[in-house]
């Protein structure tokens, strides 16, 4: 029987050539976990899934730069908090003081 890790490189394999139904299972296996993080740091469930998706889709398009595939979690988990912070920074709310527009 395969251990965990192996699994895991395998999927990671199919995935750089790829393999549509590899990233379709790392998904599913990584998915509620990386949500967690996008909604704690969002506290907005579109925004998050939203975050999430972008966030898949950099890692699919980024794991030549993976070089060991034993991190894949954490890697992936980096990918989220910085497109959660990159979200956050983007659609940043500004607050004007009325009361000094009113004065002018």
């Amino acid at each position: 029987m395969e251990n965990t890790l192996e699994i895991n490189k395998k999927l990671i394999e199919k995935c750089r050539q790829g393999d549509i139904k590899a990233q379709f299972t790392l998904y599913k296996k990584y998915s509620i976990a990386m949500y967690n993080i996008a909604i704690r740091f969002l506290n907005n469930k579109m925004d998050a899934e939203d975050v999430l998706q972008e966030s898949f889709v950099t890692a699919f398009n980024r794991l030549s730069e993976l070089k060991n595939d034993k991190v894949f979690g954490s890697w992936l988990k980096k990918i989220v908090i910085n497109n959660c912070i990159s979200f956050v920074r983007k659609n940043k709310v500004y607050f004007e003081d009325i009361k000094q527009k009113i004065k002018e």
